[in-house]
């Protein structure tokens, strides 16, 4: 007599679980990747013969320059539901850099002895006798859509080799 047992119920789980992991790996791939896109010499410093240090960021359509690697730092990839994996970050500007942004204007400020701009509340008492911004936009910096090209072909074996191993695991599991 023949046995035959049904295991299809544990086999899509398994098949779940393996697909889960893959994608796992494959955006912690494309995490990495959106990270290394910004070139720590992104960010020109200059120092004038009088000590005064000033930033010059990246062109338009360039990755954004890294100064203090907050962004670049930020950079992860986390679970958004059952076999939805995303990457990204948490940090307000990078959406701006991502996509560019418009700004307001009516920002009061001031410039100290040295230069450097510093910003008040617009409830400030002082506010009201300050200099203030104008209007501007702030052109797109990708740092991100570009990792969807870029490391594609990395994101896709890092998924065929993670989701492979856990269903090969699997089924020399059944089978023994």
């Amino acid at each position: 007599m023949i046995k035959v047992v049904d295991h299809s119920d544990e086999f899509l789980r398994d098949l779940i679980a393996a697909t889960d992991a893959g994608l796992r790996a494959a955006s912690h791939e494309g995490a990495d990747g959106a990270a290394a896109s910004m070139p720590g010499a992104g960010a020109t410093k200059y120092t004038s013969p009088t000590g005064q240090v000033r930033y010059f960021g990246s062109n338009p359509g360039s990755p954004p320059g890294v100064r203090t690697n907050r962004l670049k730092g930020s950079v992860t990839n986390a679970r958004i539901q059952p076999l939805v994996w995303g990457y990204g970050t948490n940090v307000k500007y990078g959406r701006h850099l991502e996509y560019g942004a418009s700004t307001p204007g009516g920002q009061p400020f001031w410039k100290d002895e040295s230069g450097n701009l510093h910003f008040a509340k617009k409830s400030s008492p002082h506010a009201a006798r300050m200099a203030k911004t104008k209007p501007g936009r702030i052109a797109p910096h990708p740092w991100l859509r570009p990792t969807l090209t870029s490391e594609r072909v990395n994101m896709e074996r890092a998924f065929v080799r993670v989701a492979s191993q856990r269903m090969a695991q699997s089924i020399t599991a059944r089978v023994a």
